[in-house]
């Protein structure tokens, strides 16, 4: 009886062991490894996959004939840059530095001509509209015998906040905020208006414009206003 026993559990065991060799599977000597999804990618796997993902590594070793070059960015024609970037080809010597200080100078200059009624000096200075109306203004003050005193203190600010091209013609809008006292007096010199002795911050928003095709490198001032 015992015989029988050992003999009968030893057929359920061999059946037991197919069983799970059909289930699990057997890996033959020239079937791949199963790849561990949470494990380290073995050495050589970089080489594999080459084709669908570079590494920077693997980018710096590309030959120069097979790399694509990237294009130049793209500014905004309408963004402060992107105006800058399209005076400079019609214009390559233009310095946005230079510019700034040039408007500074002409700031300056164009105040005290005009306070002093002074069109021969302003007529280098601005354009045929601006410079009509300042021809106006100047006349109706002298013919009121008014005197106006200014003086600029300093400027504390100049900032180009946009460029725009009208076909060769380009206009550059700056920002002004400058230290000026300000005085009016009457043909009698009596004082009217303001106080020369009192300094205030003053913001001026001025367009100059200039046609980069033409020889003359000046800038005349097209509008004014202030804040």
């Amino acid at each position: 009886m015992a015989y029988f026993d050992i003999l009968f559990f030893a057929i359920v065991a061999v059946v037991l062991i197919l069983r799970l060799r059909t289930v699990l599977g057997r890996r033959n000597e020239d079937e791949p490894r199963r790849p561990n999804p949470f494990g380290i990618p073995p050495a050589g796997k970089e080489e594999e996959d080459e084709e669908f993902a570079v590494s920077p590594a693997h980018e710096m070793a590309i030959p120069e004939g097979r790399r694509q070059a990237l294009p130049p960015p793209i500014l905004a024609p309408d963004s402060l840059a992107g105006g800058i970037e399209q005076v400079r080809r019609l214009d390559p010597l233009f310095d946005e530095k230079q510019f700034l200080a040039g408007a500074k100078s002409a700031f300056s200059m164009i105040v005290s001509a005009f306070a002093q009624n002074d069109m021969g000096a302003l007529r280098s200075l601005l354009g045929p509209e601006v410079y009509a109306a300042f021809g106006k203004a100047v006349e109706a003050r002298m013919a009121a015998g008014v005197k106006l005193e200014t003086g600029i203190h300093a400027i504390k600010e100049a900032e180009l906040t946009r460029v725009k091209l009208a076909g060769d013609v380009a206009r550059l809008t700056v920002r002004f905020v400058s230290e000026q006292s300000n005085a009016a007096y009457d043909k009698d010199g009596a004082l009217t208006d303001g106080d020369p002795q009192r300094r205030e911050e003053i913001e001026d928003i001025w367009v100059f414009a200039r046609n980069l095709k033409q020889s003359d490198p000046a800038w005349l001032l097209v509008e004014t206003g202030n804040q």
